[in-house]
């Protein structure tokens, strides 16, 4: 007889067990860490004003023209002014110093810092052979009797503008014995403008064989004290980095 069939033994194959896989714990996103807020800017600052300056050809006929009531003088305003080292007040010797041996006498044009700048100058004692004037020229009417501004300038820019400033520095240095001047015009505040608003202040620098420059410094609502210190130091490195 023949042998019954076997059926082959089947087996019932388990897959093998599979983990559920869970995904990547996440944690919370952590919020992005903001910089360190960063306060007014007091004494060491930075012109956010493009800085402008005059062709020594242009100075010399605008002060012409300041004298003989010509037309506005037109001119290019490219070369950048680099922001000075701030130079305390304290530290006025050495600017003094510098002048002196250079041969160089100076004066200064005020509006805002009403003399301060030449306060400073005056300090330390035999500064008469370096400081030749000042000129405290807070009202519009001033600046014009006293330094050539002209009224045209003043009525199209406003005071506290770089047009103001370089004819400031440039009168000052025209109706004095100095080879180097500086001009201040600015709001001290407190209050200002949209356009022109607290803290920002205009500066001129004239020497009598260089362009004259202007540059305008945001300084920020410090308070009119704080503006007033924070010009006056700004105006003293702008004489020292001239000396430099």
């Amino acid at each position: 007889m023949p042998e019954p069939v076997t059926e082959p033994e089947t087996r019932s194959v388990t897959p093998p067990a599979t983990s559920a896989v869970s995904p990547p714990v996440t944690s919370a996103a952590t919020p992005p860490v903001s910089p360190p807020a960063t306060s007014a800017v007091t004494r060491s600052v930075t012109s956010s004003v493009s800085p402008s300056v005059i062709p020594a050809a242009t100075r010399s006929a605008r002060s012409a023209s300041v004298d003989s009531g010509a037309g506005p003088v037109t001119s290019s305003l490219t070369e950048p002014v680099t922001s000075p080292a701030i130079l305390p007040a304290a530290d006025v010797a050495g600017l003094l110093g510098a002048a002196r041996a250079r041969g160089l006498r100076i004066a200064t044009a005020e509006s805002c810092t009403g003399g301060m700048v030449a306060a400073a100058l005056t300090d330390p004692a035999g500064a008469s052979d370096v400081f030749d004037r000042g000129f405290v020229t807070y009202s519009n009417a001033a600046k014009i009797v006293m330094l050539g501004v002209r009224a045209g300038t003043l009525a199209t820019y406003g005071a506290v503008s770089e047009q103001v400033a370089c004819e400031m520095a440039d009168g000052a240095l025209t109706r004095s014995e100095a080879g180097l001047a500086v001009s201040v015009t600015g709001i001290a505040g407190p209050g200002g403008s949209e356009f022109k608003p607290e803290g920002r202040v205009c500066f001129g620098l004239a020497h009598h064989d260089r362009v004259t420059r202007a540059a305008t410094v945001e300084f920020g609502a410090l308070g009119r004290a704080e503006v007033r210190l924070a010009a006056r130091d700004y105006a003293l490195g702008l004489l020292m980095q001239a000396l430099g």
